[in-house]
């Protein structure tokens, strides 16, 4: 399985929460990569976990963003393509500048 960086805590972490999720390694490997360059470009990753049923076929990204964020997340929208999804929410009244997403990556 290769990797970008041996060394990535991220990428590590990733694989090993995500190894038994029933990802084809392969693209558990594209996936894992997909959202550490997410996490590069500003946009992290609180919770990750498979999608699909019965055979899981992606993973599902839910984050918390700034406007900033949330302004990099849509322009990786328009280049990414393993992206299958936004689903954008705003946090509310008591913070209108926050928002949450919840990104679909898979094949």
């Amino acid at each position: 399985m290769a990797f970008g960086k041996e060394d990535d805590p991220l990428e590590k972490q990733l694989f090993e929460a995500l190894k038994f999720g029933g990802l084809d390694k392969a693209n558990l490997a594209e996936l894992v990569r997909a959202v550490v360059d997410l996490n590069a470009k500003g946009i992290t990753p609180g919770k990750v976990f498979p999608r699909g049923t019965p055979v899981p076929d992606g993973v599902t990204v839910k984050t918390t963003l700034n406007a900033a964020g949330l302004t990099a997340l849509l322009n990786e929208l328009q280049v990414n393509t393993r992206m299958t999804g936004v689903v954008i929410f705003p946090y509310g009244i008591i913070n209108p500048e926050v928002f949450q997403a919840e990104i679909g990556l898979g094949s």
